[in-house]
């Protein structure tokens, strides 16, 4: 109810978009791991999702980089 319908659709097919938040993206492809030293400003996060890693890094609060990541040897 709190978030738009386009971010619900996005969270139903398991997609992240630019401009979500971490908790979004957190509903739509499972719990991410943090970078260390990530800054107030800007986050790195790795996601597992499923065996299709992906990171994604945020400048104040929202997704701005949305990526594949190579999987864990």
């Amino acid at each position: 109810k709190h978030w738009p319908t386009d971010v619900w659709q996005a969270v139903e097919q398991h997609e992240v978009k630019p401009e979500m938040n971490e908790m979004q993206a957190d509903f739509a492809i499972g719990m991410g791991v943090p970078d260390g030293g990530s800054s107030s400003s800007e986050k790195t996060v790795r996601y597992p999702n499923g065996g299709k890693p992906m990171v994604i890094v945020y400048h104040d609060g929202k997704a701005a980089e949305i990526k594949p990541d190579k999987p864990a040897s």
